[in-house]
């Protein structure tokens, strides 16, 4: 006879809001290179691992808003990047 299985199903609520500079864990994996990559400049600039790869993570997503607003908004950033991808599409060819 087979076993029987737990068919309990997990009701999941809508999550928690944040609280704004409060540190929440991040589960990443990586390769040996990139890990290689970011602990050197975490050696350099004087910050943790993970402190490197939220200053990275951060900066990111300020150089994006910086361009989107260089070119006009969100969506002139957008059509342009979509623009970009068509034009490097043609040239691959």
């Amino acid at each position: 006879m087979a076993a029987a299985r737990n068919t309990k199903t997990v009701k999941r609520g809508p999550r928690a809001q944040g609280v704004p500079g409060k540190r929440y864990p991040l589960n990443v994996r990586t390769t040996w290179e990139t890990r290689q990559l970011i602990e050197r400049a975490a050696k350099e600039s004087g910050r943790s691992l993970v402190q490197e790869l939220e200053f990275r993570i951060e900066r990111s997503f300020q150089e994006q808003s910086d361009r989107a607003a260089e070119l006009g908004g969100r969506e002139l950033y957008g059509l342009f990047k979509m623009m970009a991808g068509a034009a490097q599409m043609v040239e691959d060819r």
